[in-house]
């Protein structure tokens, strides 16, 4: 889920009489993503029928004179098989070997993740898909998306809408004929789970169309330092977990000298920022000892002495020069401090919900004129426009400021072999 599918390459060689009984066997199962060959050759005559519907299938082979050779990306768990299927689908003329991924030759990548998170891996997908070697951010945004939503959507009474609209949009996609309602479904999903969240906050903030009801926490307006702080918290565990994400797929890639060094900046910066939160807005210093100041303190010295030599280190070692890799470890403090400022838009999002909620509720009088008036108002303003910005914003999120840090998206989707003869098998 967190990792795509793991791969194995099977390299194949085949007589050609055989290649047409061994090419129908892999499409019909569905499995199998043909890989370039280096060097390409004249098609077999009995394939012409095939590639004159898929193309593509002339550039997978390798022609010998007695033989054909190809190559092919399979999920870890069919590899054995596939081999088997190769092997009787052959007749035994045939020699069919498992390899195991090589670093420099980057497999297609295959996602499997649970059906409820479909929805949130389109929203990866849209990005780039994931690389081989890359973690795969669709189970953590199947949290964060709808968290940082709700934030923003803090409302019960906007929530419960947003849920009895998306859940009727849910039930609209089995009737028939209405394919509208199906092909817009996964946005469907996504603002159903994040009117939950919408929901809770909505009871946090203790907002109900613009009504103060009592409150689980703070109100966003009357408790702005309270609110700032929390978003200041769920921005630094954001911003942290991409950091982490990035030191992970740089292990992956057996970059060990820069995954070192990008753990020191995890370190520095949930260090630094920390102590940021505590000391700017802990509004009692005299509950902290001097003790505890100092270890925040070294939380932040040691951390950033041991970046600036690393990137300085890691700068030799790569043969740059030392005054580059400063000035870059600057810039690289300053892209991430600007994107940690950029969670500032949960805090303005929020509070303009609210304001244009009351607003709205003011303009609410006694007669049914002024009372659908707000209906319609509120319907435009909060449910079509403000929903969307909302969206737009955590959208923004995740892929501008956080994905930067870690994600890159280039990533080769697994086709499988499917010829024209097989398809309806």
């Amino acid at each position: 889920m967190f990792l795509p599918v793991k791969m194995k390459k099977i390299f194949a060689v085949v007589v050609k009489s055989k290649l047409n009984s061994v090419i129908h066997e892999i499409a019909r199962s569905g499995a199998c993503h043909l890989a370039d060959m280096k060097e390409m050759a004249s098609i077999h005559p009995v394939l012409s029928s095939m590639t004159s519907s898929f193309p593509k299938l002339k550039d997978k082979l390798w022609e010998t004179e007695y033989t054909y050779i190809f190559e092919m990306w399979i999920p870890a768990d069919k590899a054995k098989y596939i081999v088997l299927l190769i092997e009787k689908a052959a007749e035994h003329k045939c020699a069919v070997s498992i390899i195991d991924p090589i670093f420099e030759g980057t497999p297609p990548t295959l996602l499997k993740n649970p059906p409820v998170m479909k929805p949130f891996e389109n929203l990866v997908r849209v990005y780039g898909l994931p690389s081989y070697y890359e973690f795969d951010p669709t189970a953590i945004m199947f949290v964060t998306f709808p968290l940082l939503f709700g934030m923003m959507y803090g409302d019960l009474g906007h929530g419960l809408l947003l849920l009895l609209l998306s859940s009727l949009w849910m039930f609209a996609t089995n009737i028939k004929g209405k394919k509208i309602f199906r092909q817009y479904q996964a946005l469907a999903v996504i603002v159903l789970i994040s009117s939950f969240y919408s929901i809770m906050f909505g009871l946090f903030y203790g907002e109900f169309f613009g009504m103060e009801i009592p409150a689980l926490w703070h109100n966003p307006i009357k408790n702005m330092l309270n609110f700032v702080k929390m978003v200041l918290i769920v921005a630094v565990a954001h911003t942290s977990l991409g950091l982490s994400l990035h030191f992970f797929n740089l292990w992956r890639n057996k970059k060990y000298t820069r995954s070192f060094l990008q753990m020191i900046w995890v370190l520095f910066y949930i260090g630094g920022t920390s102590f940021i939160i505590l000391y700017l807005f802990i509004q009692q210093p005299d509950l902290f000892t001097q003790n505890v100041k100092n270890a925040f303190l070294v939380l932040c010295v040691i951390p950033g002495c041991a970046l600036a030599v690393g990137q300085a280190l890691v700068s030799i070692v790569e043969e740059g020069h030392l005054v580059q890799a400063i000035a870059s470890l600057f810039e690289l403090l300053l892209e991430y401090t600007m994107h940690l400022l950029s969670y500032a838009r949960i805090v303005g999002m929020a509070a303009a919900h609210i304001v244009i909620s009351k607003v709205i509720l003011s303009i609410t009088g006694s007669g049914m004129s002024s009372f659908l008036l707000a209906v319609v108002v509120s319907f435009i303003l909060i449910i079509v426009v403000e929903t969307f910005i909302c969206s737009l914003q955590t959208l923004r999120l995740h892929w501008v400021e956080w994905f930067y840090i870690f994600y890159e998206g280039k990533g080769v989707e697994f086709e499988p072999l499917v010829l024209p003869l097989t398809i309806g098998n």
